[in-house]
């Protein structure tokens, strides 16, 4: 199993993609002229993941450029476009909603409601002329019921962790000294009840910036050091994963600092579940691949554009890696 290094799973990675699929796979034996696909430029790109639970996202919308294009923020966003999300005979207008860091954010209006769950959310994004679609279906709640520390040998329970609660703070959660954990002392695992969701992703959230290495990578010259130590710098996400046991154990290799760590669980619908695994997380430089690593294409589940709009139900367990 590898692991991307990523702020979050599969969110910003769409931004990528309006330059990679105006190429179909390498090939230098190929004539340069059968690189370019000039039906691949100008195509809408869509970007947004509900999460059960949580309020409407802001939808991003950037378009795919020709390779001798300069790539930027503000050659890829769509200013223009008009957005509405859809569920039943409501539906929400976005309005665009620029960032310094995002071009072609669009946000939900301020009485946007909370994702509800086994819901149906069709999306509608259209700019001059062009016009994109899709649409979710929201997966059940996923609920971590257990969270312990285990023997990394014999798989004994050494003793049980705290989970998030509302009569417990996040920072006291990372504070009890159940949670702190030296740096591959041990095994945690979370259980929970799987939720028949197609798969299942993890992210590993580092909270705290300035934390120390927790490996030595003295080996290494000092700009693969940099290198690596940046990509690690907001943690990684894993491919989809098979978690029908309904156990999710800390991967030790996708931990590089000391310091809080949130480790989130998200339970995905198609639409994410079909893009993860449809692309290839090997970039990152790290070992490991998904299932459906071979297509020259990921799975889009977008009428008249690229991109993913999708959902997912989530929770999250905290651990402090002690240096």
């Amino acid at each position: 199993m590898g692991f991307r290094q990523n702020r979050a799973p599969s969110r910003r990675a769409v931004a990528g993609l309006v330059m990679a699929f105006v190429l179909p796979a390498c090939d230098t034996t190929r004539d340069p002229s059968s690189l370019f696909a000039p039906g691949d430029i100008d195509v809408l790109v869509v970007d947004a993941v509900l999460l059960v639970g949580h309020l409407l996202p802001p939808v991003h919308v950037t378009s795919t450029l020709a390779p001798s294009d300069e790539f930027t923020a503000q050659t890829i966003a769509v200013p223009d476009a008009s957005v509405i999300v859809r569920s039943g005979a409501t539906e929400w207008v976005y309005a665009h909603a620029p960032t310094e860091e995002e071009e072609g954010r669009y946000a939900p209006p301020a009485d946007a409601p909370v994702v509800t769950a086994h819901t149906r959310y069709d999306l509608r994004v259209e700019s001059q002329g062009r016009i994109a679609t899709a649409f979710t279906e929201t997966p059940a709640p996923v609920v971590i019921d257990n969270y312990r520390l285990l023997d990394d040998e014999t798989l004994e329970v050494r003793r049980q962790m705290l989970m998030f609660s509302e009569d417990m703070s996040d920072s006291a959660v990372y504070a009890a000294p159940e949670n702190q954990v030296g740096y591959l002392d041990g095994l945690a695992e979370a259980t929970f009840a799987p939720n028949g969701s197609p798969g299942y992703q993890i992210g590993i959230f580092r909270l705290d910036l300035d934390s120390d290495l927790v490996v030595n990578l003295d080996f290494l010259d000092q700009e693969i050091v940099d290198d690596l130590t940046e990509d690690a710098k907001f943690g990684g996400s894993s491919p989809p994963l098979d978690l029908s046991d309904g156990q999710l154990r800390l991967p030790w290799f996708a931990i590089f600092f000391s310091g809080r760590h949130k480790i989130r669980l998200y339970a995905l619908d198609l639409n994410w579940f079909d893009y993860v695994r449809s692309i290839d997380i090997t970039e990152s430089g790290f070992a490991g691949g998904l299932a459906g690593d071979n297509f020259e294409r990921p799975i889009f589940h977008v009428d008249g554009g690229i991109g993913l709009f999708g959902s997912a139900s989530v929770d999250s367990v905290g651990l402090f890696v002690l240096p």
